[in-house]
């Protein structure tokens, strides 16, 4: 039989850490934790989900973080027609008028802005984001059953546990942004997809980047239609050939 983790236990001490180690991205990490624990069905199962999400805020940074923290829907309604937004949509118009005339019969698609809310969706549905929660879970269940760590939470504990949780190593590494962290979150980078028809020729999936993206030279056609424009890209770390930013 499995053993039980200490969920109340994991729990108190992650929020010690959301408390502790975010001044300025206080209130946008509390936003991130409620938003997860209404949106996670059934009800009270949001914890896993939340401990992997503080984990890479931890790895962001405070300042970081909240310079960067995603939109909401209302907030992208009000931004969308502002700068950097309205830039960013100019140009990837742009490409997509010379890709469609070097590549007869084929389009690209470009996806909008992903809300706070999208992400916390993307975040629960990523089947890497469920495997690698389920294993931080047990992981940071064994580190706090060791004596340096009271029932109550509080002062080095919260330290030492918070080194520890942003340290951790979870396999697989999640493909999903942690919800709130995104780069499509602030209007400042789009994905590229490739149809022909109502057919998805190149997507966003890992997986399609050697096999389409690069051996189909999907990725120098849209090279090629982004030159001259003021987009940046692809991102690198990770590659993703269809990211592209201002």
């Amino acid at each position: 039989m499995p053993q039980q983790l200490n969920e109340t236990k994991i729990e108190a001490y992650m929020r010690a850490v959301a408390w502790m180690s975010f001044s300025k991205a206080r209130d946008e990490v509390t936003e991130a934790l409620h938003l997860l624990d209404t949106k996670v069905k059934p009800k009270g199962k949001a914890l896993p989900f939340q401990l992997l999400a503080v984990r890479r805020y931890l790895r962001i940074g405070d300042s970081k973080l909240h310079a960067n923290w995603s939109w909401t829907e209302a907030d992208v309604r009000r931004q969308y027609g502002l700068e950097p937004t309205r830039t960013l949509y100019a140009e990837a118009t742009k490409v997509q008028t010379k890709f469609s005339q070097a590549n007869p019969g084929y389009r690209l698609e470009l996806t909008p802005v992903r809300s706070l809310e999208r992400q916390i969706g993307l975040w629960m549905d990523n089947s890497t984001v469920q495997l690698a929660s389920a294993q931080l879970m047990t992981d940071m269940d064994r580190e706090l059953s060791k004596p340096d760590y009271p029932d109550s939470s509080g002062g080095t504990a919260v330290s030492k546990f918070a080194g520890k949780l942003r340290s951790a190593v979870v396999t697989p590494e999640p493909t999903s942004a942690a919800p709130g962290a995104s780069d499509h979150g602030r209007g400042t980078a789009v994905d590229f997809i490739i149809m022909q028809g109502a057919s998805r020729i190149a997507g966003t999936a890992k997986v399609e980047i050697g096999p389409v993206w690069d051996s189909k030279g999907w990725s120098t056609k849209l090279r090629a239609a982004v030159a001259g424009t003021k987009l940046r890209g692809p991102l690198k770390a990770p590659y993703e050939p269809w990211h592209w930013y201002l």
